[in-house]
């Protein structure tokens, strides 16, 4: 990460690798800005020799492609695509393998080569946001003011509080924006509109806030038009591409949940009136994966691919209605090798497991409120755990009824 990073700066032209260029009030050094040469007496050519923005204990990121010098500081200059280290992380971030580690220094960067009259545009300092607005802004000089959310992205960090009216005064006020640059305004993602006061924002630091488009492939079309939005750059969409994207991660939220009841019904699947058998338990433990497996591929990617489709408001509700569809073929299938009794457990935990594994997916969508999230888990969550009961009770009770 990059830690000379709460500074500011303007920019110029690129420079050649190796070297710096001091143009008035500007300096760029790229990282590691040292000559090459011949190791005198040795007749080796070194690799690149540390430069001035290398210091020791600290790591220039991958992602900055030199900096800026200006009497305010040091800014980064960001690359506006993306290296193959930046793609294995934003896959691993959407498999919720990120972990916390996943986020950029809070701070004031730079994509091409804004001046004092370049927009600044705010944005939080979870990576994978971080990286989409970089290579949005490809061909675009802009400032790139990155607020602390604690790795959250802008509209869960809205909902948390961390991407608030405080938070971007201060913001502001560590980077010395007044200082940088001749205009008052920066430009906020309309996701943070419910948390961000422009009243505030202009009374505290005296700069104006913008609200630009929702997402960050628009902000091209959006400086083209003259800083305005169309209805479309306005409007939260949820489409199938969107939809499929989170697939990953809602597969994911789900490990834990499945190996404890891949656990569980491998241990009740054994019991009968013999007390215990492993072999019966092996058979019947198969059965068990099957139906789970079912619910969790009708509640977990069927459900959210068909969401407009599948009938209900909630999203236990609509999961629910899935699960219902994909556990009756199950069942019929089921019949030539189990009882009445099993067939009715697995039919019901199938239906279970996938209203649970859509709504686990309420958190994720773009049109869900934390409130709202919240009281459907407090009225889903009794039932489903009421319905797990109920499919286990009959599981063992099959064997004795047997």
């Amino acid at each position: 990460m990059v830690r000379e990073q709460r500074q500011n700066s303007e920019l110029s032209k690129p420079v050649a690798e190796g070297s710096s260029v001091n143009e008035g009030a500007f300096c760029y050094i790229k990282p590691g800005s040292a000559v090459r040469g011949e190791i005198p007496g040795c007749g080796m050519r070194p690799g690149t020799v540390f430069g001035p923005e290398d210091k020791p204990g600290y790591k220039v990121c991958h992602f900055v492609r030199e900096f800026v010098h200006t009497k305010v500081g040091v800014v980064p200059r960001l690359m506006a695509y993306l290296k193959w280290r930046d793609r294995l992380g934003n896959a691993l971030a959407r498999l919720g393998l990120a972990g916390d580690w996943y986020k950029v220094v809070p701070g004031l960067y730079s994509v091409g080569f804004p001046d004092e009259h370049a927009p600044v545009i705010v944005t939080a300092n979870f990576k994978l946001t971080f990286d989409k607005l970089r290579v949005a802004l490809s061909g675009i000089d802009a400032w790139l003011l990155v607020v602390d959310t604690m790795d959250v992205n802008v509209w869960c960090a809205t909902g948390k509080g961390l991407f608030s009216s405080q938070s971007l005064v201060q913001a502001v006020r560590d980077a010395q924006l007044s200082e940088l640059v001749k205009h008052r305004t920066v430009l906020v993602p309309q996701y943070a509109a419910v948390s961000v006061s422009a009243h505030d924002i202009r009374e505290q630091c005296g700069f104006d806030v913008e609200f630009g488009p929702l997402r960050p492939e628009d902000l091209q079309a959006y400086f083209e038009n003259g800083r305005k939005a169309t209805p479309e750059m306005r409007t939260v969409s949820y489409d199938l591409k969107e939809r499929a994207a989170l697939l990953p991660i809602g597969l994911m939220m789900l490990t834990t949940p499945a190996l404890l009841m891949a656990f569980f019904a491998l241990v009740i699947s054994g019991i009968g009136p013999d007390l215990f058998s492993w072999s019966v338990a092996a058979s019947r433990w198969l059965k068990t994966l099957a139906a789970m497996g079912t619910g969790i591929f009708s509640g977990a990617v069927v459900m959210p691919l068909w969401l407009q489709t599948v009938p209900g408001v909630r999203f236990s509700t609509k999961g629910m209605v899935t699960g219902i569809l994909f556990a009756l073929p199950l069942c019929i299938w089921l019949l030539q090798s189990c009882t009445a009794v099993e067939v009715l457990a697995l039919g019901i935990q199938t239906v279970v497991v996938s209203s649970y594994a859509s709504l686990t997916l309420t958190g994720v969508a773009p049109f869900t409120s934390p409130s709202g999230v919240e009281k459907e888990l407090k009225t889903a969550l009794p039932l489903h755990i009421g319905g797990l009961l109920l499919a286990g009770a009959l599981w063992v009770a099959a064997r004795f009824i047997a």
